[in-house]
């Protein structure tokens, strides 16, 4: 709360600023924009290959990483398989989350939040997500829906047969059985 008694609110991404970004720049200037809205360190956007991901663009807050310097990651047992399976997936703290009990990156990627692309045919072909090495909280309700239209909006840039739907998202709630906005 501030000296006046007004109640100090985080400042929310824009969709026209990121649909700008998309528009103008790359879908690389979208996920730095994106990246300040969580405190993870990490934000990867993956393409699905076989039975691979492979990082094409990632933004380390800490500038010490780039996507040249990730090895393709196996889709089985990976965080990105429990977030296509479950439409997206958020870990606090993967030590107490017993949904990645059995990962191999349980213990590296201590906090997690996925979200599919998928093409126009709507078939999975990626992910969005934001990692980091020690937990961190996940999206509230508002960021959550927020980076749900953010995954769509990007999946539409990087596969240009898709058509424009992520403002339906925008004013739907399709995703209550898998967002932590219960």
């Amino acid at each position: 709360m501030d000296g006046v008694g007004h109640v100090d609110v985080p400042q929310l991404p824009s969709i026209w600023q990121l649909e700008d970004l998309l528009n103008r720049r790359s879908v690389g200037a979208a996920l730095e924009y994106l990246s300040q809205f969580l405190p993870h360190r990490f934000t990867v956007f993956s393409v699905l290959r076989g039975m691979e991901f492979e990082a094409e663009y990632l933004i380390d807050k800490e500038g010490v990483l780039c996507a040249s310097d990730m090895a393709p990651s196996g889709f089985i047992g990976s965080y990105c398989e429990l977030a296509m399976i479950n439409g997206s997936l958020v870990i606090t703290d993967s030590l107490k989350d017993p949904r990645v009990q059995k990962s191999r990156y349980r213990d590296l990627y201590r906090s997690y939040v996925g979200m599919p692309m998928r093409t126009g045919n709507n078939k999975m072909f990626g992910i969005i997500c934001f990692a980091d090495l020690v937990p961190q909280p996940g999206p509230d309700c508002t960021q959550y829906q927020f980076f749900r239209t953010a995954a769509s909006m990007i999946a539409s840039a990087a596969d240009p047969g898709r058509e424009h739907m992520y403002l339906c998202l925008l004013y739907t709630s399709d995703a209550a059985d898998d967002t932590p906005c219960v």
